[in-house]
């Protein structure tokens, strides 16, 4: 698991879009990163039973649906500054 506290804070708030929130990992990684105080959205195919984002978005959709003309996916963790 990665260690979320204690970063370096930019003065900026802290936002993650999470795939397969609903599933196993997801909600636990949701978990975690809204205990270091980011603004969690999530995505997955099937609709969140319970959603632990707090304030963030829980968006359902199919990434295989014919609408989308490109998807990258677990590309791995990316910090905008």
């Amino acid at each position: 698991m990665i260690p979320l506290e204690g970063k370096v804070d930019l003065g900026i708030s802290k936002s993650v879009l999470i795939t397969g929130a609903a599933g196993f990992l997801g909600v636990r990684a949701t978990r975690a990163f809204r205990r270091a105080g980011w603004e969690v959205w999530g995505l997955d195919r099937r609709p969140a039973s319970v959603w632990e984002g707090g304030d963030g978005q829980f968006i359902t959709t199919d990434l295989l649906d014919p609408g989308w003309e490109a998807v990258l996916n677990r590309c791995g963790i990316v910090v905008l500054r």
